[in-house]
């Protein structure tokens, strides 16, 4: 399913350059094609869309900033939760080896 996705992205290349250049004429200079293409997908997957011409240049040209800025909080968020587990683990393993290693040393 997903190499179709990728066929579609190339039609609808134009509708993605305009928006990122309709951003970049609010301020917002670092986003790019990639990102748009992967929120558009997302969300006509979340609603079950079938990949058609119409509907992904709708869900292209709809996105508004806020939902792209929601989206980016979203994921910041996700993978400050993922270092905290991440170091959390580290963290519990660095105990049980030098745990273990304090009591070889007994």
């Amino acid at each position: 399913m997903e190499k179709v996705w990728e066929e579609w992205k190339a039609v609808v290349y134009p509708a993605l350059e305009s928006k990122v250049k309709e951003f970049e004429t609010l301020g917002y200079k670092n986003i790019h094609i990639d990102e748009i293409w992967e929120m558009s997908v997302s969300q006509m997957k979340k609603r079950q869309a079938a990949p058609v011409l119409h509907t992904i240049v709708q869900t292209i040209l709809h996105m508004k900033m806020h939902d792209y800025m929601q989206q980016k909080t979203i994921e910041s968020y996700k993978k400050i939760e993922q270092k905290k587990n991440y170091d959390e683990a580290l963290e519990e393993i660095l105990a049980q080896v030098s745990g273990n290693v304090a009591e070889k040393v007994d």
